[in-house]
């Protein structure tokens, strides 16, 4: 009788680490002994994506199954998924935590990439979607995709002021770049370097980012790389009211920027110069780059 009480409202108590000689495992085995193998399948897969059940990609993996007519009804019937809040989900976290405990290691690698896969197919190009996609091709084994989401996740976490969120996945993505390919590691360190100016947290991780942009930038060769670079820590040195240093590097960005004639480059160059100089009473020079950063303003707003 205690047996039939736990299979039946097991999604509704607190369970214990141990119920019966095999503990929550026998209880699972006990409820997916009476679902289908086709149907077992697709709640491996469902555990995998997460506990709360995302339906959209639930029926991209489905191959066949009636998922709101048959599959989610079963779940239902045999206490394995509950509707809380019209929300599908596991009936309880140790039910998920058994489903996953059946897979063999050697099989986690392929439900991953399947799980991926359906997210892609699901919601294609969603910057939404990249931080579980950079987490499933992650444990799929498949390092440039993880890579390519991690960074994209980065960039949407950003653009949402989710600023930590944001730092954790641009880490993710520079630990997976190789030594070989500077280019990739400019690009991510530079984005993360933005995050780092935002918050205003974390100056000496920031400098350390820009002292590495800076020799990227250098191995590059690429004027406009060295020039945005320079303009960065212009701003960084400004934060930090080390203005005599931001003053020298604005002079440095300024004669990339009209080396490689690029006048958004020039305008904050001088932007940066100027309000240096006026942190140290140097007012004319700082009325002379603020009227010259207004004036290649001006100019853009008659181009656009």
């Amino acid at each position: 009788a205690e047996r039939v009480f736990l299979l039946d409202s097991i999604g509704h108590i607190s369970l214990p680490d141990s119920l019966f000689p095999n503990g929550i495992q026998d209880v699972i085995d006990r409820r997916l002994e009476r679902v289908p193998a086709k149907a077992k399948e697709l709640l491996l897969l469902a555990a995998i994506a997460g506990r709360e059940l995302n339906i959209p990609v639930i029926k991209t993996l489905a191959k066949g199954i009636d998922v709101d007519n048959a599959w989610l009804p079963l779940g239902a019937e045999t206490a394995v998924l509950t509707l809380e809040q019209d929300r599908w989900q596991f009936s309880h976290a140790k039910i998920r935590d058994g489903l996953l405990a059946q897979l063999a290691e050697h099989t986690l690698a392929d439900k991953h990439r399947q799980v991926a896969l359906a997210i892609e197919a699901t919601y294609p190009d969603n910057a939404e979607q990249a931080g579980r996609l950079a987490y499933h091709w992650g444990k799929a084994g498949h390092v440039e995709q993880e890579r390519v989401y991690a960074l994209v996740a980065g960039r949407h976490a950003a653009s949402q002021f989710s600023n930590e969120e944001a730092i954790a996945y641009f880490s993710q993505a520079l630990a997976l770049v190789h030594e070989d390919e500077p280019e990739q590691q400019y690009e991510i360190l530079a984005a993360r370097e933005a995050v780092f100016a935002v918050t205003g947290a974390a100056r000496d991780r920031q400098q350390a980012d820009m002292t590495a942009l800076a020799e990227f930038a250098d191995q590059l060769d690429e004027p406009v790389k060295k020039a945005k670079t320079a303009l960065s820590q212009a701003a960084l040195y400004f934060d930090t009211t080390e203005y005599e240093k931001g003053i020298v590097t604005a002079q440095l960005a300024i004669q990339q920027g009209e080396y490689i004639g690029d006048e958004s480059i020039e305008l904050q160059v001088h932007f940066e110069w100027g309000r240096s100089a006026r942190q140290i009473n140097r007012y004319d020079d700082a009325v002379d780059h603020l009227e010259s950063a207004l004036d290649r303003s001006r100019r853009r707003d008659d181009w656009h």
